[in-house]
């Protein structure tokens, strides 16, 4: 998720316009990085992506595009 001010968790999650309750607690965190993780894995499946190596290829080549992985 190239281009966010910071990459806290409450700022990745923000950005995926996911819910953040109970933050700082363990089972609270645990949510929100399960749902930014969801969101991810999403994106990564729309681009195919099935491997460390296609993950860093989208990486290199700035593959973000159309939707999710960039600002709204």
């Amino acid at each position: 998720v190239p281009g966010l001010f910071n990459y806290k968790l409450h700022t990745v999650a923000k950005h995926f316009n996911i819910d953040i309750p109970n933050r700082h607690r363990a089972m609270g965190d645990c949510e929100i990085t399960h749902n930014i993780w969801m969101e991810i894995s999403k994106l990564l499946r729309e681009r195919n992506a099935c491997t460390l190596k296609e993950i860093i290829e989208i990486e290199k080549m700035g593959n973000y595009k159309p939707s999710g992985f960039t600002r709204k």
